[in-house]
């Protein structure tokens, strides 16, 4: 379909189908494009009818797209064969749908203006998922809708994304709850490198997932969290492993490894700031898979907590003063057989806790002078004594020789 410069094409279904085809709920486009660079306007939208389904060849345009869901009927929108090229901005609304939204681009997309995704009012969902190469020149918003369950999630899966130079990408949640705004990262065939900031619109907004254990899984080449921190960090979680290298700096409100479905890992070469959320490394209780975090350079929990089941290393960048902070709140190591090798002084002033099995072993090797100075936790007025870190009494970490070695 080739529609002219100044053109608005609107897609819907009103009760009459206009592809030649007898249903009419269901469109099936070739290839659309305009006839130049410049304009040109696509639009989608859930008539009063029943759901709506768009299949399109692929979109070349100079204007935008947007799709828009007032009613109360799903809307799914799939470019099936070919790349998204756009010279404005894409939008991908749910106005004030209770149904759920989808714009699929299995091609590469080149989206020039900005690109938004918009959860609803009315509890409905909004996704963009794009498999091939993804770049958002003028940034991605991805926002969660002024209703609980009004999420917005954009799932990439290609092997290059790029934010670009400005705003990068930034997450709202909205009333939709903590995961109100949601960057899912699950490419299943290759590595993914990542290029371009990532903020929350205001700290603690928004969740990052990985799960991609191709490779090297996902590679953040540049800075989370610098403006505002996003809310949650998640390597792999309940549905899928995970494998993410982040080599600039992260500020979250809390970060997990998990390897509940299998062996995830996360490699921290630069800064990490950890609010109230904490830190948490989860393996299998049965060591089936193990989750492990290295981090590389200076981490800082500021409030919340530190739960490790698995491996970490708290590595040591070359500089003499370096340290790792994990602030006043509690620091719980459960025994998985893993490993924690601190190569730079730790501090700690929360309550300590050692909690082992009677068939598991932790090594734990701190090489620098550390400081393990907790507050009252046993609540008897005294900072800072030996009844303030505990030991559990399942006689792995009780006695310590031949499975705890510090």
């Amino acid at each position: 379909m080739i529609f002219g410069t100044a053109d608005t094409v609107t897609i819907t279904n009103d009760g009459g189908a206009n592809d030649d085809s007898t249903d009419e709920n269901t469109f099936l486009l070739g290839a659309v494009t305009t006839t130049t660079a410049a304009n040109g306007t696509l639009e989608i939208a859930v008539g009063a009818d029943e759901d709506l389904t768009v299949t399109i060849g692929a979109i070349t345009i100079g204007g935008d797209i947007s799709t828009s869901n007032v009613s109360h009927l799903a809307q799914t929108v799939t470019v099936a064969t070919g790349a998204v090229t756009l010279g404005g901005d894409l939008t991908v609304g749910n106005a004030a749908s209770t149904a759920a939204t989808a714009f699929t681009i299995t091609g590469a997309a080149t989206i020039t203006g900005a690109t938004m995704v918009l959860g609803g009012a009315a509890a409905g969902t909004a996704g963009l998922t794009v498999t091939g190469n993804a770049t958002f020149t003028g940034g991605l918003a991805v926002t969660g809708g002024s209703a609980d369950g009004g999420k917005a999630t954009a799932t990439l899966g290609s092997t290059s994304i790029n934010f670009g130079t400005g705003t990068g990408a930034v997450l709202t949640n909205g009333a939709a709850g903590t995961d109100g705004a949601t960057l899912l990262f699950n490419g299943s065939t290759a590595a993914q490198e990542v290029t371009g900031k990532i903020d929350g619109v205001a700290d603690g907004e928004g969740v990052i997932t990985v799960r991609n254990v191709n490779g090297t899984g996902v590679t953040f080449k540049s800075a989370i969290g610098s403006a505002n921190d996003v809310g949650t960090i998640n390597v792999g979680d309940a549905t899928g492993a995970g494998d993410a290298v982040f080599d600039s700096t992260v500020g979250a409100t809390a970060i997990a490894v998990d390897a509940t479905k299998g062996a995830s890992t996360a490699t921290f070469n630069d800064t990490v700031a950890i609010g109230a959320g904490g830190l948490t490394v989860t393996s299998t209780t049965t060591d089936t898979a193990t989750a492990t975090a290295t981090f590389n350079k200076a981490i800082t929990v500021t409030v919340g907590t530190t739960a490790i089941m698995g491996n970490v290393t708290f590595g040591n960048s070359g500089a003499a003063t370096e340290k790792h902070s994990l602030g006043a709140g509690a620091v719980t190591i459960n025994t998985t057989d893993s490993t924690i090798v601190a190569a730079s002084k730790i501090e700690s002033t929360g309550a300590v806790q050692l909690a082992g099995t009677a068939d598991k072993t932790t090594t734990i090797n701190i090489k620098k002078t550390s400081t393990f100075n907790p507050t009252d936790a046993d609540g008897n007025g005294t900072a800072g004594e030996a009844t303030d870190v505990v030991l559990s009494t399942a006689g792995v970490i009780a006695a310590p020789t031949g499975k705890v070695k510090i």
